[in-house]
């Protein structure tokens, strides 16, 4: 029986070809044409809002965790620069993720949480953040301030998260030591 590509699969293996892959790339590329259309890998929220029609934007976050964070952090972090992404920036960052979330370690995450990228999804008057930290390569989501799931991921789409920061000219979080 010949089963169909799955779309994205067919997306990431054309942005493959016309970025010309480094060796994460193809990694990254590899992992998302393997991911299964039926698993569920974020919450079910963020799959739910991502299947309507949405805007999602980007930041760049200080991943310093403020105590007295002013109206305009983050979940507590500074955002240091956010752009909307298109439809197309928007669906190849979250088979990224889904691919960290797919090829995650068998391994309990540090005891960190030092985000350095931030994920605003909105539909109609829903609105789901997601706040990124490969250093721990742990995802957690939000509705409002209210914590609505977590999922552990891989660095494998870091690289494609930090690339967009500098190509959108965004103000960079300092690396981990």
């Amino acid at each position: 029986m010949l089963r169909s590509t799955p779309p994205f699969a067919v997306a990431a293996l054309l942005l493959a070809g016309v970025t010309g892959c480094s060796s994460e790339e193809s990694r990254l590329n590899e992992a998302i044409a393997k991911l299964d259309p039926n698993q569920e890998y974020l919450p079910a929220e963020v799959e739910a809002l991502l299947s309507a029609p949405h805007e999602t934007e980007l930041l760049s976050l200080n991943p310093e965790w403020l105590d007295d964070p002013p109206d305009d952090s983050f979940h507590r972090f500074e955002v240091l620069g956010q752009t909307p992404l298109t439809a197309e920036e928007s669906a190849a960052f979250f088979e990224a993720l889904r691919a960290g979330v797919a090829t995650r370690p068998d391994l309990p995450p540090p005891d960190c949480f030092n985000p350095r990228h931030g994920v605003r999804i909105t539909s109609g008057d829903q609105s789901l953040d997601i706040a990124i930290c490969f250093e721990c390569e742990q995802i957690y989501s939000y509705r409002g301030d209210e914590q609505i799931g977590s999922r552990e991921t891989s660095v494998l789409p870091a690289t494609r998260y930090r690339e967009a920061v500098s190509e959108h000219g965004l103000t960079a979080a300092p690396s981990a030591q």
